[in-house]
């Protein structure tokens, strides 16, 4: 019995890919395990109100992060030439300082007009969203760079580091109430970027004179990759930033439709939901990308892949997510205190959605890897616009923060099973006859 099981697991563990999804997965498990584990501690030492103007903060974080590079970053793992990926490398960096830069800029310009009155208590340190989006670009840079080079134990590694240092972050900095959430996440970050940028140099795709040199102007080669992934740049920008803004609608409308309490509420309850469900779908997203950018250039077949993987994590997610449908609100009042509740009624409407979104997870990689960029676009403005209708409709009907929610829910459940079989369509379409 012994031998048949060490046999399977051999063999399922003797793919390059399954290797790779192991020592990322490693990782990955002990750096969102922590803020896992903390997660009591903090929904009793931070109010809602509290953790609702972090998730605001946070949510202008999560959109921002298709902008910071243009979305070239994801192209970094493609080029079978090493310069013109350390090329890509620069091109990205360059575009993330002007955009931080342009924040600065633009916050100084809201906040001189009084325009930043429609966030409720607007804190001076929202001025460090222009250091953090920098920040976040050597983040991506790093996480793709690493990728390319199936440095897969030492991105494993970086997660350990970052989860490390956020929560504990979290938990000494309670006496600061917001500010400590948002310097948490902060600083986090940016040890994680002094980590990537070690490992970066130490590999020669980049160094201080290359930082020194950032504000430089585009060079007529960077123009000229510019222009060969004009894809990743236009459509692939404003698909991951459609997709971001319309997952961010519901904290940035609950607050501005409700109030800070209600939007802190559903935070938790998402950020609860997606912190084990990351555990997975962060590793097995990274390798995946990597290895069907490679099949793909290679002109080998992924079908088989596609199905194997969405099977996996099918079986992986159905208990977890049918537990937390049926005892959620039992089980955040009992693990995060009775004022959590609510975010208990809140989880049980966004299941179906996450769930479903959960398989197709990985397998979204295939629109970058086959340049569909162009035609998924149109698919992320149609979902906006719908979740953006059911927020309000939940609000000039019922004004109820819940049935907000339990609509937004919904329109992310039919959305998310139309895209499972449009990316099979994809797949299906160019796979090599």
């Amino acid at each position: 019995m012994l031998k048949k099981i060490s046999s399977k697991f051999k063999k399922f563990s003797g793919s390059e890919f399954n290797r790779n999804f192991f020592r990322l997965f490693q990782g990955t498990l002990v750096g969102q395990i922590l803020p896992i584990i903390v997660a009591p501690i903090i929904s009793r030492l931070f109010s809602p109100d509290q953790i609702g103007e972090f998730a605001f903060y946070s949510s202008i974080i999560t959109i921002c992060i298709g902008l910071v590079t243009l979305n070239i970053d994801r192209a970094i793992v493609l080029p079978a030439n090493n310069n013109e990926a350390k090329k890509l490398i620069i091109i990205a960096l360059k575009i993330s300082l002007r955009l931080s830069i342009l924040t600065l800029i633009v916050l100084i310009l809201l906040k001189t007009l009084s325009f930043l009155n429609i966030i409720k208590d607007f804190q001076w340190w929202w001025f460090l969203l222009c250091i953090h989006i920098f920040i976040l670009g050597i983040f991506q840079v790093g996480n793709y760079t690493l990728s390319r080079y199936k440095l897969f134990r030492e991105l494993g590694k970086s997660r350990v580091y970052n989860g490390l240092s956020y929560s504990l972050l979290q938990m000494c900095s309670y006496k600061l109430k917001s500010f400590g959430l948002v310097s948490s996440l902060f600083l986090s970050r940016f040890f994680s970027s002094i980590n990537y940028f070690v490992h970066m140099k130490k590999n020669g795709d980049l160094n201080f004179k290359v930082l020194i040199g950032l504000p430089s102007k585009f060079t007529r080669i960077e123009k000229i990759l510019m222009k060969k992934y004009k894809d990743f740049l236009i459509f692939g920008t404003s698909i991951t930033t459609l997709n971001n803004t319309s997952n961010q609608l519901p904290i940035i409308l609950l607050q501005s439709l409700y109030s800070m309490q209600s939007a802190g509420i559903y935070s938790w309850a998402n950020r609860i939901i997606q912190m084990p469900t990351g555990l997975i779908t962060q590793a097995v997203n990274q390798v995946f990308y990597q290895d069907v950018s490679e099949r793909i250039s290679e002109k080998k077949p992924i079908l088989n892949l596609v199905q194997s993987t969405t099977k996996k994590i099918f079986f992986i997610g159905i208990i977890p997510y049918a537990i937390l449908f049926i005892l959620a609100p039992q089980i955040f009042g009992f693990v995060f205190g009775n004022k959590w509740i609510l975010a208990g009624e809140y989880t049980r409407c966004l299941i179906p959605w996450l769930f479903v979104s959960f398989l197709n997870s990985p397998i979204t990689g295939v629109i970058s890897a086959y340049g569909k960029q162009k035609m998924h676009f149109y698919n992320e403005i149609t979902l906006l616009i719908f979740r953006f209708l059911s927020l309000i409709l939940g609000y000039l009907i019922w004004k109820d923060a819940f049935m907000s929610v339990l609509l937004f829910g919904i329109v992310g459940f039919i959305y998310s099973i139309y895209m499972y079989f449009y990316l099979l369509k994809i797949v299906k379409e160019n796979e090599p006859s």
